[in-house]
């Protein structure tokens, strides 16, 4: 279960955040992309919104063979603002960097419909495991709570009885009893322990048998 929980954590992790970590499948469409060419290549930058200004002035110069007046908008959250901009492929790397400098985040993004769906696939079979395991473990639980239970109010009757036999000394003496603190009023039967003092008390919490 660890696996599938961490697995899911990954795929929610891609699908929330800003636009400078999250996913961008179904963000970038092919429209957004060129996909057939040997030189040329579009790069999807997320730059900060107090920024927006400077991306504009600067994109063209941070590298040479960055093609003029390419920069698109893409899509914008609270934080950051997605563009597009085509450049030819060798000049990828350098563009990363100088734009890094510059406080701009260049995604590692490369548009595959394929992949995108292989993706889609196995964040739904992820879902779908999750589901079914926390079925079998709410199953499991139902039917191992009887049995849980009863250990641990013997082991509860066992502690009274040490506890007792630790205090009053043997031959054993006394009389255990079990009461549920909601039938009464628990100051009148604080005054019926007096008499009894010492005791040995201890408290079953019986909260967690309403929650769901």
């Amino acid at each position: 279960y660890n696996a599938i929980k961490n697995s899911l954590a990954t795929v929610r992790r891609k699908q929330t955040g800003n636009l400078s970590v999250k996913s961008l499948d179904g963000i970038v469409t092919r429209e957004n992309c060129i996909t057939d060419s040997e030189y040329l290549v579009t790069a999807f930058v997320a730059v900060p919104k107090n920024l927006t200004k400077e991306w504009t002035n600067a994109y063209e110069r941070l590298t040479d063979m960055v093609v003029p007046r390419s920069s698109k908008k893409i899509a914008e959250d609270s934080e950051y603002v997605l563009y597009s901009v085509v450049l030819f492929k060798r000049v990828l790397d350098e563009f990363t960097t100088k734009a890094r400098d510059a406080r701009f985040i260049v995604r590692d993004f490369v548009y595959d419909e394929e992949a995108m769906a292989r993706d889609q696939l196995r964040a739904r079979e992820i879902v779908e495991q999750e589901e079914e395991l926390l079925d079998n473990i709410a199953e499991w639980i139902k039917g191992s709570f009887s049995a849980v239970f009863s250990a641990w109010v013997h082991i509860k009757a066992l502690r009274v009885f040490v506890e007792s036999i630790l205090r009053y000394g043997i031959p054993p003496d006394f009389l255990p009893i079990l009461t549920d603190d909601g039938a009464f009023d628990m100051h009148e039967f604080s005054n019926v322990l007096s008499d009894y003092t010492p005791f040995v008390f201890f408290e079953l919490p019986w909260t967690f048998l309403d929650s769901d």
